[in-house]
């Protein structure tokens, strides 16, 4: 459980600096069309910010789901899952041993 957390942690701090990446990727895409339409810049640079932005997102929808998993490791480190296990009148031995008299 202890690793789980320290994973969630890990995961929670990734996020965030994922997040972060993905909004300056976004941004400098953003300036790279505008500098495009004004003549200022080559299409080729203009692909370029565009593989950046997308590489970007494809960091932040990995860092979403490494968080999703740790969070279902988590869940299942807690006992989740109860549901699905037999009721404890069904897990309990059916013969019972009768004493010797």
């Amino acid at each position: 459980m202890a690793d789980s957390l320290r994973a969630l942690d890990s995961d929670a701090s990734t996020l965030k600096a994922q997040v972060e990446v993905e909004a300056v990727a976004g941004e400098a895409l953003s300036l790279n069309k505008r500098q495009y339409a004004l003549g200022a810049i080559s299409y080729l640079a203009l692909l370029d910010a565009e593989r950046t932005y997308q590489k970007s997102r494809i960091g932040l929808v990995q860092a979403q789901a490494a968080r999703y998993a740790d969070t279902a490791a988590l869940f299942q480190a807690l006992g989740g899952g109860w549901w699905n296990r037999p009721p404890l009148a069904d897990a309990a031995p059916t013969a019972t041993a009768e004493p010797n008299n």
